[in-house]
């Protein structure tokens, strides 16, 4: 549907609309629900997944959200926040997997109060507090596995060694819980093929472990981190889809597992952008800097973790270009969109540009995972 680096058309036409309608005030994310839906069954009809969780945090939007279930999607929550957000949107707890694995008490008594009955676990300690506050739930493994080519990485955080895993199985059913499945989570838009077909093969020899020491296992879940950030998501979708086919037939076919997946930035970053104003165009030493009304504070957080997006200008009025430092509009010197952007040489104050993709963790960043603020009090 789009080519890479390129902002979908169907976005720019959008933007197009609006404008015409006298509705362009900025700051402004623009959603495309043609490339969500889009992007949903391109997902399905690449990988065989029998079901999609998407997950919360990508895009915590209630129309985004509203859109995929309208598709068949599930979810994935990782916090009580989350939850809610999904009961207030219409969707069913029974639609629902709670899938961090060290979660609050309180916030599974209220996930298994709404009706949640399937939690991720990874360790001895959360199997215990599930069996406390979440009895004779369905609870699935998730393992570690390598996140080589990984832009953010995970395993150092969550997953239990392959080695584990019958032992935490054995101490889940032995706490009334009932092992269902295993999952998995190669780290953030991750394309090395090698990643993606080791951890599931891996995983499939785990799953095969388990079934013969007598857990029934129902279903493998491959996670999130399909690459959707610097390159063509279509065209490494496919090559990750076709690098897993003969470990998915095994899953499947012989041993009769249901595969799951959790697709966020595939399916939501390229579906928004940013669309934002021009404050001032000024000249410091032999460096031209850009003032823009929305900085990186306002759901780009991630450009501190090294995430680069796209700025370019809406409407440009010639080819001449020159480079700019971009940069948001508040007093802090890091607020920066990128250093040596291209954009027009004749760039000037009322301008519009578009920072893309902007559909993953960038609206949910103002509560990410449901997590707020803390409050403040005064004493």
């Amino acid at each position: 549907m789009n080519a890479p680096f390129a902002i979908p058309e169907a976005l720019l036409l959008l933007l197009d609309r609006i404008q015409s309608e006298g509705r362009c005030e900025t700051p402004l994310i623009l959603t495309s629900r043609a490339l969500l839906e889009y992007n949903y069954r391109c997902f399905c009809s690449l990988i065989p997944v029998d079901a999609v969780f998407f997950p919360v945090k990508t895009n915590n939007t209630p129309e985004v959200l509203g859109c995929l279930h309208n598709q068949g999607a599930r979810f994935e929550a990782a916090s009580a926040v989350e939850l809610c957000l999904l009961l207030r949107t219409g969707i069913a707890s029974s639609d629902v997997i709670f899938s961090n694995p060290v979660k609050s008490p309180a916030h599974i008594i209220s996930a298994y109060q709404a009706g949640v009955r399937t939690f991720a676990f990874d360790t001895a300690c959360e199997v215990h507090k599930i069996q406390r506050h979440a009895p004779q739930s369905e609870v699935y493994v998730r393992i570690e596995v390598s996140n080589d080519g990984a832009e953010w990485k995970l395993h150092h955080k969550f997953g239990a060694p392959g080695s584990e895993v019958i032992g935490l199985c054995s101490a889940a059913r032995d706490a009334g819980l009932s092992p269902t499945g295993l999952a998995f989570h190669v780290g953030w838009n991750n394309a090395q093929l090698a990643s993606w077909s080791g951890a599931l093969q891996h995983t499939v020899q785990i799953a095969e472990s388990c079934i013969r020491h007598g857990f029934p296992l129902r279903s493998i879940n491959i996670g999130g981190g399909f690459p959707a950030h610097g390159g063509d998501q279509y065209t490494r979708l496919q090559d990750i889809a076709d690098v897993l086919k003969p470990m998915v037939r095994i899953l499947k076919e012989e041993l009769g597992l249901l595969l799951y997946a959790e697709p966020g930035s595939f399916i939501a970053a390229n579906a928004c952008v940013m669309v934002c104003r021009v404050l001032d165009v000024v000249q410091r030493h032999d460096q031209a800097w850009v003032y823009v009304d929305s900085g990186i504070n306002q759901g780009f957080y991630w450009i501190y973790a090294g995430v680069q997006y796209q700025v370019v200008a809406a409407q440009p009025r010639s080819r001449k270009t020159r480079n700019y430092v971009v940069t948001g509009p508040t007093c802090d010197s890091h607020d920066i969109f990128g250093d040596a952007v291209e954009l027009p040489a004749d760039l000037r104050e009322g301008d519009l540009l578009l920072v893309f993709p902007a559909g993953a963790y960038v609206s949910s960043a103002r509560n990410y995972n449901g997590f707020a603020y803390p409050d403040v009090l005064f004493a």
